[in-house]
């Protein structure tokens, strides 16, 4: 299906040069080939302002949807489906793009509680949401994005949220600057789940038991060294009492304690190896277990627009 869109070029020219559009358009082609979905994109966005054309904002959609912007992938391949005439074979391709990005869209349901006083505004990512009963449901494309929430004479509060693809973050307006406990990404008919990432302090737990274990064979292993150790030196010296290095000769019990204290010797290095290590990664774990602090300063993230602003 990429390559039909591709394969969609503006109207060229009969004769001459390849116009600036042209031009452009087979620059972003050329991007798209060796999966330089920025340069391709960019290159889509400009050929369809110098000479705007179905075709090309078709392959616009088809180069967002490759570099995981799904909503605005989804809205620029709904709006060229409109425009398409009846019968064109490209409403099938366009169609396909939809149904298959339907479910990776990520949403935000606002909720309007009810102490929200008249004229209250949403905004995300600089983009107004419609205060709608009893809820607004807005689809934006996956990663950061920032939620302005204006009260009439209280001014406004913003928030920095996330979401993954094909996740429904619930978010109650009006909002304290410090993220509600209400907010909550919960299952939605309309939306597909994704499953939850594990809490922090489930993982740190789980952490923290992997510590002990890894710990405790580390520990384990440090004292079978030593003791193998000191067995290994009680069988040399009984090695050495029965053997004789003037005749370089040693008796049957002296040949045995040699041998023991060789195993021994070998047994001691294997066990202080694993100890070392078992107790260093031990620590390591522990010490990585916490959770992490929350409430940290959030950056400002550049605004992410859900469509694509153009001439059609």
């Amino acid at each position: 299906m990429c390559a039909i869109l591709i394969a969609t070029a503006p109207v060229a020219l009969a004769q001459g040069a390849p116009s600036n559009a042209e031009r452009l358009f087979d620059e972003g082609r050329d991007a798209m080939q060796r999966h330089d979905y920025v340069v391709a994109c960019q290159r889509f966005v400009d050929s369809n302002l110098a000479e705007p054309a179905l075709g090309t904002q078709l392959n616009l959609a088809n180069c967002e949807e490759q570099r995981g912007r799904v909503a605005t992938a989804s809205q620029l391949f709904r709006r060229v489906r409109e425009q398409l005439a009846p019968g064109d074979s490209r409403i099938s391709a366009a169609d396909e793009h939809l149904a298959a990005l339907e479910p990776r869209l990520p949403h935000v349901r606002i909720v309007w509680t009810s102490d929200a006083p008249a004229g209250t505004r949403v905004q995300i990512d600089g983009s107004e949401v419609a205060h709608a009963a009893p809820f607004a449901s807005v689809a934006v494309d996956p990663g950061p994005h920032n939620v302005l929430v204006a009260q009439p004479s209280k001014g406004s509060n913003s928030k920095q949220i996330e979401l993954r693809e094909g996740q429904l973050l619930e978010l109650r307006v009006p909002f304290a600057t410090a993220a509600a406990p209400e907010d909550s990404a919960r299952p939605d008919d309309s939306v597909p789940p994704t499953r939850a990432t594990e809490p922090d302090g489930i993982h740190a737990g789980r952490n923290r038991t992997a510590a002990y274990v890894v710990g405790g064979v580390g520990v384990a292993s440090l004292i079978a060294g030593v003791v193998t150790g000191v067995m290994g030196l009680h069988q040399e010296s009984i090695g050495d009492a029965n053997c004789s290095d003037a005749t370089r000769t040693c008796t049957q019990t002296g040949v045995g304690a040699n041998d023991a204290a060789r195993s021994l010797a070998t047994v001691s290095s294997i066990a202080l190896v694993v100890g070392i290590v078992g107790t260093g990664v031990g620590t390591y774990l522990y010490l990585t277990a916490a959770p992490p602090q929350h409430g940290a300063a959030l950056t400002q993230i550049r605004p992410l627009s859900v469509g694509w602003v153009g001439t059609w």
